[in-house]
């Protein structure tokens, strides 16, 4: 690999840095190792523009220094014309000091001063955000830029939005001066660190640890894990500190960890593994079978949030149920009957949603989810939005069940079985093999961003296809559903 020479460094560098010298020194070594897409981590980027962009009509007029189409020294021209001349507001304005580039969102002129607003999509001012300003302070002082007050702007969570967008509600000014200047004294030697890590010929021989997800997930988690066995100590339940502090131990596959050490079901589920058993407890699973009564309904329902409100009644990330699918059956012998909703686009789902979703469960159905603390989440939101159906949502309600119960509780421990968080993590337990998809949606952030892009789409023949894949992803969790269901009452049988 061929190692950067480059020792300048920008306001992100120095955060990554902050968080791990090693994502610093990769990101400018990039690894010779294929990264996968993170479409994940671009719809966040993406959002946070939108945002950024958005709280802008808090200080309208400014003029803006664009990135693209213009040079790094184009752009710190461009900035130094603005600074002389009477504009008030300049917009992702460029500053360059010791070799530090940075772009400040939204600069207000205050007399002979300047206030320096940065916009965060979060809903509260976090550390790393002091941080982040932290470093815009440092570089304006050492340009000789007066900072009068340091902001950060962010979303308030207690906004409900009306038909239109109140920018002055949506968004919550807080000033950070004091704590940022609290930081400035050590910010010389972080960006001494930060240089040796750049110049440093090897790649930094740090391990992984709770760094790799705190403040961000770090894009290289990949590879930076490709050495950790699968399954691990961090397929394990319970906390992740006690898992790192195997791990630096040198104990991270399943031979490897100290069974007397372990929590009752992690220890349990390494000697699964380990002796390639499976133990059904065959008592308590014919106990959750017996709750199971007909009629019954398996329900897959899917919400997203976001953090500009996209109705009206609803507030920044507030989640919003906008796809389900319900497969009844009024005896165990009857075939599955399907029905299922999307929200279409441009529309409020809440309401038109609640009344599909009643019609399609009938008020004495036993209501089996593999989501239960999300789906009650969502439909009890329903329920105080709408309180002529509040009775009868509260009645589905109480109906409902976890369907990976004896899962989580390990009353059926098979030793290709990790920890049980959603549908698909259970299947290799009962030897499920799935139809190959007829969607390329896999999971439910994939199905959020396909909501999200059909709802930004202009092309019906887009759209068309995206409502064809959203339908067809509720489908399939709804039938596995219908199927682990089956072989859950196999089991009981032996």
């Amino acid at each position: 690999m061929a190692r950067s020479h480059t020792s300048g460094l920008s306001k992100s560098l120095i955060l990554k840095g902050l968080q791990c010298r090693k994502a610093l020194w990769l990101t400018r070594n990039p690894p010779a190792f294929e990264l996968p897409p993170q479409p994940a981590r671009d719809a966040l980027f993406s959002a946070g523009t939108e945002v950024g962009i958005l709280a802008r009509q808090l200080y309208p007029g400014g003029r803006e220094v664009p990135f693209e189409g213009l040079s790094i020294p184009a752009q710190l021209a461009r900035t130094k014309e603005l600074l002389a001349s009477d504009v008030e507001v300049i917009y992702e304005a460029a500053f360059s000091f010791s070799a530090i580039f940075i772009k400040v969102d939204i600069l207000v002129r205050d007399g002979d001063s300047w206030q320096l607003h940065e916009v965060k999509m979060s809903s509260a001012v976090k550390s790393v955000h002091l941080d982040d300003v932290a470093v815009q302070h440092y570089v304006l002082n050492g340009c000789g830029i007066k900072v009068s007050k340091a902001v950060l702007i962010h979303l308030d969570r207690s906004y409900c939005r009306g038909e239109e967008l109140e920018i002055q509600r949506l968004f919550h000014s807080e000033e950070i001066t004091t704590k940022v200047k609290a930081r400035q004294q050590s910010l010389p030697e972080i960006v001494i660190e930060c240089r040796q890590t750049l110049g440093e010929y090897r790649e930094p021989a740090i391990p992984i640890g709770p760094h790799c997800t705190d403040p961000y997930q770090c894009e290289f988690i990949p590879y930076c894990w490709r050495q950790v066995p699968t399954p691990s100590v961090f397929d394990l339940p319970g906390d992740a500190a006690d898992k790192f502090a195997f791990y630096r131990r040198g104990l991270s596959s399943f031979a490897e960890l100290p069974l007397a050490e372990l929590e009752p079901r992690q220890r349990q589920q390494v000697e699964a593994f380990l002796n390639r058993t499976r133990n059904i407890d065959q008592q308590r699973l014919k106990e959750f079978l017996a709750r199971i009564r007909y009629p019954l309904c398996c329900l897959d329902l899917t919400g997203v949030s976001t953090a500009l409100p996209l109705f009206a009644g609803t507030r920044p990330y507030q989640p919003l149920p906008f796809l389900f699918a319900v497969h009844r059956q009024s005896s165990p012998d009857d075939p599955p009957e399907q029905v299922s909703f999307l929200a279409e686009p441009g529309r409020d789902p809440r309401s038109q949603l609640a009344r599909e979703l009643l019609a399609a469960i009938p008020a004495s159905a036993c209501v089996l989810t593999c989501n239960p603390t999300v789906d009650r989440n969502l439909l009890s939101d329903l329920a105080t939005r709408y309180p002529e159906l509040a009775p009868a949502i509260e009645q589905r309600l109480a109906n409902l069940q976890d369907l990976l119960t004896p899962f989580r509780n390990r009353w059926i421990d098979d030793w290709r079985m990790n920890s049980v968080e959603t549908l698909s993590d259970v299947l290799p337990a009962l030897g499920i093999d799935l139809p190959a998809p007829v969607t390329a949606l896999t999971d439910e952030g994939a199905a959020q961003r396909a909501y999200l892009a059909c709802q930004a789409s202009t092309d019906p023949a887009q759209q068309e296809q995206l409502q064809r894949e959203l339908l067809s992803y509720a489908e399939q969790n709804g039938l596995t559903m219908v199927r682990v269901l089956q072989e859950l009452r196999n089991l009981a049988r032996h």
